[in-house]
């Protein structure tokens, strides 16, 4: 008899054990004070580092469900009013009873403050001395633009924006202090991400003010808009107390986008856009400058011209034929322009990590005639909350331009 009941004790002290030994996958339970259930309390999965792994709401009765990620984990139990509680992860069903504070909140009183949209020395913006405009770039989804510039154009007060030329690529020319400056550099100071952006390298020794190539200022504007999240200009001498004698011509502060948490979302974008030249002046046909060209030759020396490419003289066919049409030189290099934009970007993370990574690419063709530039530009942005006190963050930036133009720089 004593050994069958031996038998049978170490059977259910296996048995028994099993469960306690099991990974813990699934955990409920119920939050309560000395009135009942407690709606809204967060229950917070936290790691190591006290990063959210997962987490739940308690319903109506203070009853809650989850998930959970790793038993080594810890429990807590929080709600605005009372004292937060803290747990190991060694059981499936919880019966929490939570305490007041012991200090008893009687009034609350929230002030809010707008924040000047400074490069990380925000202050509130009533203490602010500068002019500050800022744009949103979300308030402006729909509309196409070539570059940073472009987008500018008749948004900010203060900022006057002229265009190069009508070539591809040319840019503009921007001022936010008028055209006298305490410097030969009248362009304002272009700061990405708060960093300040640095010229190319066919760039370093130019005088923006007799540039000979419209091109080398409008580089520093290839970021593609769509990756851009807001711009702001400041527009007074006070941008120099921040960024030096930089900045005291303005500065343009551009934020580019990050990526947020939550599943992965893909966007994809297409716009088109046309130029065309305007009419212009009447232009005189062929046989008109002809007779114009003969007339300033007849007037003052009374007597016809001898010149045979104006007499159009049949006897000579080798300079009738060429001299005798009627060509639109004006019509004949200008065409209907053609720009196409293509952006395609995906965005998206965890507690953990979060990224985003957008692409764009640009062909276009311009108005006159053999214009031809294509642009492709890349933006990888990837945040890393290794705790609560340190992230990591990266940036990388890839722009590329083929401008194919229909004259070439004279040196």
């Amino acid at each position: 008899m004593n050994k069958y009941f031996k038998i049978i004790m170490f059977w259910a002290v296996v048995l028994f054990s099993l469960p306690m030994s099991a990974q813990i996958n699934r955990i409920s339970g119920t939050v309560s004070d000395e009135f009942g259930g407690i709606p809204g309390v967060q229950v917070k999965e936290l790691d190591s580092n006290n990063r959210i792994v997962s987490s739940a709401i308690t319903d109506a009765n203070g009853n809650f469900h989850m998930v959970v990620k790793n038993q080594k984990n810890k429990l807590v139990f929080h709600c605005m009013g009372y004292t937060d509680k803290t747990f190991q992860i060694n059981k499936t069903v919880y019966k929490v009873n939570m305490a007041e504070a012991v200090k008893t909140m009687k009034e609350a009183v929230i002030t809010g403050k707008k924040l000047a949209p400074t490069t990380g020395l925000e202050i509130p913006q009533r203490e602010y001395a500068g002019a500050v405009s800022t744009m949103k770039m979300d308030d402006l989804e729909g509309l196409a633009f070539e570059s940073v510039d472009q987008a500018l154009q008749g948004q900010i007060a203060g900022l006057d924006i002229v265009a190069n030329s009508g070539n591809l690529g040319s840019g503009t020319t921007m001022r936010l202090r008028g055209t006298s400056t305490i410097n030969g550099n009248a362009q304002p100071l272009i700061v990405v991400n708060d960093h300040i952006f640095q010229l190319p390298d066919d760039a370093q020794t130019i005088n923006f003010e007799d540039m000979d190539n419209e091109e080398q200022f409008s580089t520093l504007l290839n970021v593609n808009t769509d990756d851009i999240e807001s711009i702001t200009v400041l527009k007074d001498a006070a941008s120099a107390a921040k960024w030096g004698v930089n900045g005291s011509n303005g500065v343009i502060e551009i934020k580019l986008r990050r990526g947020k948490r939550g599943p992965t979302r893909v966007n994809f974008s297409y716009k088109f856009r046309g130029t065309w030249q305007p009419d212009g002046y009447r232009m005189l046909n062929g046989d008109g400058y002809t007779m114009m060209q003969k007339e300033a030759f007849y007037n003052p020396t009374q007597r016809p011209t001898e010149i045979y490419e104006l007499d159009y003289n049949l006897d000579k066919p080798y300079i009738y034929n060429h001299y005798s049409n009627n060509t639109d030189w004006v019509d004949a290099v200008k065409q209907f322009g053609k720009e196409h934009r293509y952006y395609v970007s995906l965005d998206g993370g965890g507690e953990k990590a979060t990224f985003r990574i957008g692409a764009g690419f640009n062909t276009a063709t311009g108005s006159i005639i053999a214009q031809k530039m294509n642009q492709f530009t890349e933006s990888t942005t990837l945040d890393y909350n290794v705790s609560d006190r340190i992230i990591f963050r990266t940036t990388v930036n890839i722009s590329f331009t083929d401008n194919k133009r229909n004259y070439k720089d004279i040196l």
